[in-house]
């Protein structure tokens, strides 16, 4: 095996090392199962509740009986809407902003164009 590929191959072993999910990250961090549960479960219906999708992933008898799940649920709903409510945002001002950059390119290659062949813009 060259060089290139063995470190190619390590690197990809490191990397699918370091992706945890959040259940596994809080539970790492000490927080009850039933807490990183909720969370996980509350994350995925807030980012569904940004999307327009609407599905409720919510263990209802779970969530009226255990504190910690319905906390971690909670938590993940609030966390996940703010961060898929920021990235929804940011797309469209990605889109918006390249959207003007093109036309403003476009602009500048017409001007240039009619500028060329002594034409005006009403020609």
């Amino acid at each position: 095996m060259s060089a290139f590929r063995r470190y190619g191959l390590m690197a990809l072993l490191l990397g699918l090392a370091g992706c945890q999910s959040y259940h596994e990250q809080l539970i790492q961090q000490g927080y009850p199962p039933a807490y990183a549960d909720g969370y996980h479960e509350g994350c995925l219906t807030g980012k569904q509740a940004v999307n327009g999708i609407g599905a409720s992933y919510k263990d209802v008898a779970r969530y009226d009986r255990e504190r910690h799940y319905a906390m971690g649920w909670e938590d993940g709903y609030k966390q996940c809407v703010v961060t898929a409510d920021n990235e929804q945002r940011r797309r469209y001002y990605d889109t918006r902003d390249r959207e003007r950059d093109e036309d403003w390119e476009r602009s500048k290659r017409q001007d240039k164009i009619r500028a060329l062949h002594g034409t005006s813009p009403q020609d």
